[in-house]
């Protein structure tokens, strides 16, 4: 195998290399950072429940309420929401929910799934808003967005690994090619040549 070769071979390793820890090293920092506004935009959500149930019950328009709470299924995270006065469903994801008078609101969640609950104060009476937030569902939200990122480092990775190859192809002859001539050289002396010379590049420095 010629020494360029070995050198090309050497340098590509390195970017490899380079490449996976750097594309591992974001992936898995981009998954935390998705995890994180995943849960922010979860809390968002609630929160704005809790600011239109008040505004709502403040100015007595129900049909508001109602609607916001309804339009909030189009979060496919999202299982249930709802407003609970202590006797009925003020609003509810579920329509037919609406104004169900229970001692007790149900939990409308599994085991894992996520419930953010706050209790707001109205004209003296306490309220409870609650969102319940799927987290089978919210993992495969997740999954996707990771899938995306993932197909974007492999493409980016991808097109540096390409442009590497051709840098390290360059660099490898232009090491290559005065060991060998130096190589060729030595042999030229080994066999009693002592008037051989080496040939330096223009460009090299005065201890090249």
């Amino acid at each position: 195998m010629s020494l360029k070769i070995k050198i090309g071979l050497i340098m590509s390793a390195l970017v490899v290399l380079v490449l996976v820890l750097f594309g591992g090293i974001l992936y898995f920092s981009q998954r935390r950072v998705i995890h994180e506004q995943e849960r922010l935009r979860h809390a968002t959500i609630a929160e704005s429940l809790a600011q239109v149930a008040e505004e709502s019950l403040l100015s007595g328009d129900d049909f508001a309420l109602i609607n916001y709470t309804f339009k909030l299924k189009r979060n496919s995270a999202l299982s249930a929401a709802y407003v609970f006065d202590g006797e009925k469903y003020l609003s509810h994801t579920d329509k037919q929910f609406v104004r169900i008078s229970t001692a007790v609101p149900q939990e409308f969640s599994a085991p894992d799934d996520e419930a953010l609950s706050k209790e707001i104060t109205v004209g003296g009476r306490k309220y409870l808003v609650r969102a319940v937030f799927s987290k089978k569902a919210a993992m495969a939200e997740t999954e996707l967005a990771r899938d995306r990122i993932f197909a974007e480092i492999l493409k980016v990775s991808l097109l540096v690994f390409l442009a590497s190859l051709a840098a390290a192809y360059y660099f490898a002859l232009s090491v290559a090619a005065p060991m060998v001539n130096l190589s060729a050289a030595a042999r030229e002396v080994g066999k009693g040549n002592f008037s051989v010379e080496v040939k330096t590049s223009p460009r090299a420095g005065a201890g090249d």
